[in-house]
């Protein structure tokens, strides 16, 4: 249902509904394009622009085209910045274009490899590049698997402390779990579980908090639930072996 008023461009019509923002070919009627949309607006098509007014915020969206050129000005502008880098990421991947994540992510870790340690930036640099490329592994549906893969590692590449390890791990858990590969998600829960210093810290998801062996624990049981006991007879075998070799030392 239409939730709003739409509006029309030479060969586009932007419809508002109660969810989603709908783009339809006006020559074939298809579906072209979709957004989500809190509760209906109305809908203002310009050249450059589409602007929707709702009612109690108006927002002005630019085609994807000129916010990129846009963003490229602003990374050459700021070599020492890596959120003009998190920014190209984030709107690529809200518009479909995986090859500009991959430029935004890199843009935001080269910028962030030329603070000066020394930088006072330099820790809250580092902190929020993590941050942004963890949630995108985390939450980012709309990549495929081998890119949000490939953007964790990344942000493996600038951990700086244990806290940022447990995160890594679980997150890389979780996301082998959703590709089908149980085994590889349990040797990142055992990762934490069998050290200490991982074990210990504590892990925060939304607004639920606890210690992270005791997360890396839950998140095992559930593997083994799914896939049954033998998924972790080679890491019972293993322990197995570490520990007649540690009794069998003089």
């Amino acid at each position: 249902a239409v939730r709003g008023v739409a509006d029309a461009t030479a060969h586009r019509l932007v419809v508002p509904t109660p969810d989603r923002l709908l783009v339809l070919d006006l020559d074939t009627g298809h579906e072209v394009a979709q957004a989500p949309l809190d509760d209906g607006a109305n809908v203002l098509a310009l050249p450059d622009q589409l602007v929707l007014a709702g009612p109690l915020s108006v927002r002005s969206f630019v085609p994807w085209e000129r916010a990129y050129e846009s963003l490229l000005a602003h990374l050459a502008a700021h070599p020492l910045d890596p959120r003009p880098g998190l920014a190209l990421a984030h709107l690529a991947a809200s518009a479909d274009q995986p090859d500009a994540v991959v430029e935004g992510a890199r843009a935001a870790l080269d910028a962030l490899a030329r603070i000066p340690a020394a930088d006072p930036r330099a820790d809250a640099a580092q902190r929020e590049v993590f941050d942004q490329l963890l949630a995108f592994a985390r939450v980012s549906s709309s990549l495929d698997l081998p890119l949000r893969e490939d953007l964790l590692r990344s942000a493996a590449t600038i951990s700086t402390n244990p806290a940022q390890e447990v995160a890594y791990h679980l997150a890389l858990g979780s996301l082998h779990e959703d590709a089908g590969r149980p085994d590889e998600a349990i040797r990142h829960y055992q990762a934490v579980l069998t050290s200490p210093a991982l074990a210990s810290q504590l892990y925060t998801e939304g607004e639920s908090a606890r210690q992270a062996g005791l997360e890396a624990q839950r998140r095992l049981a559930a593997v083994v639930e799914r896939h049954g006991p033998e998924v972790y007879a080679a890491f019972d075998a293993s322990a197995a072996r570490e520990f007649a070799a540690l009794v069998a030392q003089p």
